[in-house]
C-alpha cells in the first residue's frame, strides 16, 4: 500500500490547520490545540457549534483507497442531531462514503454510509 497523504500535526508546534500546506485549505474555524490529542503534542479541535468546519485534500483518482482517523468528542451531539466525521467526494459534490456519529435520544451510534446514503453500519457505541 502506497501512502499518498498523511499529516503531522500531531508535532507541527504551529497554528496552522493546514499543516503547513499539506492539506488544501480550511473552512470554518478548526484549530491546532495541545488539549486535544491523540498522540504527540497536538491535534486539531473543532467547536461542536460551528455549522461547518473542516480541513480538506484534494487527491488524484484512485481505484481503491483507505484512510484512519481518531475523534476524541468531549460534547456529543444533540439529540436528533449528528456530526459528520469523515466524508469522502468523487469531484466536489457526489458522496462516495461519510462515517458520523449520531444521538438517538441519548444514545450515541457510530455509522458508515456510502453513495447511495444506505446505512451499513449502525451499532450502539
Amino acid at each position: 500500500m502506497t501512502i499518498i497523504f498523511s499529516s503531522g500535526w500531531e508535532n507541527s508546534g504551529g497554528t496552522d490547520v493546514t499543516d503547513g500546506g499539506a492539506w488544501g485549505g480550511a473552512t470554518g474555524t478548526p484549530t491546532i490545540s495541545s488539549l486535544v490529542k491523540y498522540s504527540g503534542l497536538y491535534g486539531m479541535q473543532v467547536v461542536s457549534s460551528a455549522l461547518f468546519c473542516d480541513v480538506y485534500k484534494t487527491i488524484t483518482a484512485q481505484n481503491e483507497a483507505y484512510y484512519a482517523f481518531w475523534i476524541n468528542f468531549s460534547i456529543l451531539p444533540s439529540s436528533g442531531t449528528q456530526s459528520d466525521l469523515a466524508v469522502m467526494y468523487d469531484g466536489a459534490t457526489s458522496l462516495l462514503a461519510a462515517v458520523l456519529v449520531k444521538n438517538y435520544s441519548g444514545t450515541p451510534r457510530f455509522a458508515l454510509l456510502l453513495n447511495d446514503f444506505a446505512t451499513i453500519i449502525d451499532t450502539a457505541s
